[in-house]
Order: structure tokens, then C-alpha cells, then sequence
């Protein structure tokens, strides 16, 4: 009669992982030896002792037990294949198994959709999609792409290709800072090692600044436009609703709900910041004027929940994906009739649902107000993020004050 091999897990708590989990191994047992090996599996002690004792509550947790459980009876099946068994040919066979899931979890597809299924789980759906917008740009380039192939090289000639083929600085931006993050996500999982992180030499493309926003004459011009058609006066109403209170964002303005409209002010939450714990996530208070009081009450939706939407944008009936689909929509049309409008106006750039968010942002700085205030006006997280919003300052000031230059000494 054979003696059989046995193996069961181990949680390694003598080595975290920068995640702050510990490595879970695998243990055989053979002849009174044993040998440990790794797996692709990591968890915390709470973790490990609710998967192991079956008392795993949370999704994530119950999902793991399975891929665990799922990989430890693969491993049972594989010993008990091998007569006579040896850890030598035991660990021909791990060899390849380690290889196979190697190259499985380093496949940027992969790594991709795990990050983009957590988007969606949060219900990030822009930013989910965004992210399979630049997978789908990856493995146009190269298929069954691999992040252990990536390296300066790589991304200089990617850039290349793209920009090659007319795609925007901006584009190629997004598509980069997007992969940039995939990288440093499985550094952290330890599914590569940190030299072979490629952006330490390779600089993402960043576009030069495009004027965004108009000075106060343009703006005069679009307050003062005046037509019969109600769909260009929708559109034109909300760019003015948005550049009367800080420059709000678009989506931002789709998802106010009754209760953030208080009388004299808005109150609300970014979308972009909602979830984060951190300064960004604070509440921006807008005062209203007549003006921007006068477009509530001309297009309020019939709902009187206070957690009905304020305007009849998006239903409180829709899901997430819906909610998303229904207010690109409102922003495309209110960009197509802008866009007339700006041609009409002979405007020197083209008239967008953004370009209120600028100029309020710039008008306000050169009308001497602190960056600390626009930082908290426009709802950022830092300084950094309101300096790229800021126009450079108009040409007749520029001009005084380069004037002021050889003052005294000539």
C-alpha cells in the first residue's frame, strides 16, 4: 500500500505584503516532511480565519474561499496523480501551474477588468468606462498584452502610433495615466516587481494649455443673445445657470435633487469627490441671484420628494448605468446648440458646457479673488488642480503690466 501525500494552506504571518495582507501557502506533507510553496493568494489573519472556519459574510471573502478551495482540490488531485508520489515531481507540475497563473494575472486584460468590475461596483460608471476605453486602445495595439512586456520603449512607441493616427495629446494622456494605475495596483498585489515600473523615465504626454475660457466682453455677448428657438434657449439658460454658481458641473447640475435647493442657495456634493473621505468631499455652498433663481423655477421637474431630481434631467427611477447615459445625452445636445451659438457670436473659441466652468474660474481671478477661494468654489481637493483651470491673464493686462517693467530705471 502507498503512503499518500496530503496538503493544506498556511497563512505566512511572518512577511506582510505591502497591501497589508500575508501571503497564504501551501503546505505538503509527506513521509513525516513537509515543504511549503507559494500561491496566488493573500488575506489578513481576520480574513484567512473566516474563510478557513467557513464564515466568510462579505462577497469578496466568500469569492476567495471559492478560487481557494476551487485551486486547493486541483493541488489533492494533482498529488494524488503522481505514484510514487516525490516533491520533485510535485513541483514540476506547481512549476508550470505558477507559470500559467503568472502569465494569467501579469495579462493587462485581466488586470484591466478586475479594476473596471470594481468601478462598477462603486458605481463609477464614467471612469469604468473610460478605463475599457483604454484597454480596448491597448490591445488594438498589441493582443494578449502583458504588463511585464511593457517598458519605456513600449509606451514611447505606443504614444507614437496614437498620435500617429490623430488622436489627441488629451487622448493619449487618459490612456496612459489609466495604465500608469493598473501598474501601480499590481505592484501592490505583488503580481510584478517594482523595477519593472516603466513610467520612472517615460513622461505621460501632457497637452498645452488650450484656452478654455472667454474673457468678460464674450460673455456679455451670450448674456445678451436672444432667440425664439427654446431648444437654444435651454441650452443657453444652463450655461448661464452654470457660470452664475461657480462654474458647476454639468452632471452636477443633472444630479441636483429638491433638498439641495435652499431658497437663496445650492448646496451639494461633487459627483467627481462623492465618495472620497477626504477635503474634497466637502460641501459646496453656491448663492443664487435672480438670474439663477428665475432658470430653477423655469425648468424644475413636477417632483416634490425632496430627493427628486431639481431639474428633469435624469428620473429617480434610474440605475446608475441609465443616470450616466442620460446625462451625456444632456450634454451632448446642450453642446451642439452652444456650439451654434458660439459661431453665431463669432466667439474666438468654441462654446462648450466646460468653457462656463472656466471663465467663471478665470473672470474671478482676475478679479483679484484667492485661489483659496476658487479652490473651495469649484469643489477641488487642492490649489494644484484650480491652477490648470486658470486662463492665462487677458492680453491688455498682460500688456500693463509687462509695462510696468523698466519703471524707474529708464
Amino acid at each position: 500500500m502507498s503512503i499518500l501525500a496530503s496538503c493544506n494552506y498556511f497563512l505566512d504571518t511572518r512577511h506582510q505584503l505591502k497591501d497589508y495582507t500575508y501571503p497564504v501557502k501551501l503546505t505538503v506533507y509527506f513521509m513525516g516532511k513537509k515543504k511549503r510553496y507559494k500561491t496566488q493568494f493573500s488575506c489578513d489573519k481576520s480574513g484567512y480565519e473566516k474563510i478557513i472556519n467557513n464564515l466568510s459574510k462579505s462577497e469578496a471573502l466568500r469569492q476567495q474561499k471559492k478560487q481557494m478551495d476551487r485551486w486547493l482540490m486541483e493541488q489533492r488531485g494533482i498529488i494524488e496523480s503522481i505514484s510514487p508520489f516525490s516533491f520533485d515531481e510535485y513541483e514540476k507540475l506547481l512549476h508550470k501551474e505558477i507559470i500559467d497563473a503568472a502569465l494569467e494575472r501579469d495579462s493587462a486584460e485581466t488586470l484591466f477588468n478586475e479594476y473596471i468590475n470594481q468601478l462598477k461596483k462603486r458605481k463609477s460608471i464614467g471612469t469604468a468606462t473610460s478605463y475599457q476605453t483604454a484597454l480596448n486602445s491597448l490591445l488594438g495595439y498589441k493582443k494578449n498584452l502583458r504588463l511585464s512586456e511593457i517598458d519605456e520603449n513600449f509606451l514611447t512607441d505606443y504614444e507614437h502610433t496614437l498620435l500617429t493616427k490623430k488622436k489627441s495629446e488629451t487622448t493619449v494622456g487618459i490612456y496612459l495615466r489609466s495604465l500608469r494605475t493598473i501598474f501601480n495596483l499590481a505592484i501592490a498585489k505583488e503580481v510584478i516587481h517594482p523595477k519593472k515600473y516603466p513610467f520612472k523615465k517615460y513622461t505621460i504626454p501632457a497637452p498645452r494649455n488650450t484656452k478654455k475660457a472667454l474673457k468678460k466682453n464674450d460673455i456679455k455677448k451670450i448674456f445678451a443673445y436672444e432667440t425664439e428657438d427654446t431648444t437654444r434657449e435651454k441650452a443657453l439658460d444652463f450655461w448661464k445657470f452654470s457660470f452664475m454658481c461657480n462654474g458647476i458641473n454639468f452632471k452636477d447640475i443633472a444630479l441636483l435633487k429638491n433638498e439641495d435647493f435652499k431658497g437663496d442657495f445650492i448646496e451639494f456634493r461633487r459627483s467627481k469627490t462623492r465618495r472620497t473621505t477626504k477635503s474634497g468631499n466637502l460641501p459646496i455652498r453656491i448663492p443664487m441671484n435672480d438670474m439663477s433663481k428665475a432658470i430653477v423655477r423655469k425648468y424644475r421637474g413636477k417632483g416634490l420628494n425632496p430627493k427628486d431630481p431639481l431639474f428633469p434631467i435624469i428620473t429617480k427611477s434610474m440605475d446608475e448605468i441609465q443616470i450616466d447615459k442620460a446625462v451625456e445625452n444632456f450634454i451632448q445636445i446642450t453642446n451642439k446648440w452652444l456650439k451654434r451659438i458660439g459661431t453665431e457670436l463669432e466667439l474666438p473659441i468654441k462654446l462648450t458646457t466646460y468653457v462656463a466652468r472656466h471663465s467663471f474660474a478665470t473672470i474671478q481671478k482676475n478679479n483679484g479673488l484667492s485661489r483659496e477661494y476658487l479652490k473651495e468654489s469649484l469643489g477641488h481637493a487642492s490649489i494644484a488642480t484650480t491652477e490648470r483651470y486658470l486662463s492665462s491673464f487677458e492680453d491688455e493686462d498682460v500688456v500693463e503690466m509687462h509695462g510696468k517693467l523698466l519703471e524707474g530705471i529708464v
